[in-house]
């Protein structure tokens, strides 16, 4: 029966490479890489799903679920960044992803990974999602440099 409890989160290691890894009565379970030199968690669901960010084998920092013993690489939205932060038990991912310049709020789904800021906002990032798929986090728009704090719900759009 799973019944996590400790996670440790593998990005705390300093210069030295580390690796994510569950702690579950007792046994230290290696959640590996993507195929880089390092990898760190950073949230756990009640299913024992984790999430968190890795190196590639190309150097790159991308976003992972890992579920059932396999670590999946959530991908980007076209460039070389991402990291994943929260998960809730239904499985939806939050986070931030860059494209070609910048990084933004995201949500990954099974199907896809969605952009949560508006073309206006210019950068944002995800930080938190509950069960009820309400999802909050910060955004920058090109109007001044400061972020905002943001509400999202899980079908997209900012909610007041």
């Amino acid at each position: 029966m799973w019944e996590p409890q400790y996670l440790a989160l593998g990005s705390q290691c300093g210069p030295v490479p580390c690796h994510a890894f569950i702690w579950n009565h007792g046994t230290m379970t290696d959640l590996g890489t993507l195929g880089g030199a390092w990898s760190g968690a950073n949230a756990i669901n009640d299913k024992g799903w984790i999430v968190g960010s890795s190196a590639t084998a190309s150097g790159e920092q991308h976003a992972f679920l890992w579920r059932d013993g396999v670590m999946t690489d959530l991908g980007t939205l076209g460039g070389v960044y991402s990291s994943a932060v929260s998960i809730n038990d239904a499985g939806q991912i939050v986070g931030g992803a860059s494209d070609t310049s910048v990084i933004h709020a995201v949500l990954w789904t099974p199907e896809s990974i969605i952009r949560l800021s508006a073309p206006s906002e210019i950068s944002g990032f995800a930080y938190g999602i509950n069960n009820a798929g309400r999802i909050v986090g910060v955004i920058g728009t090109s109007l001044d440099s400061n972020v905002h704090p943001e509400v999202w719900v899980s079908t997209g759009g900012p909610t007041p």
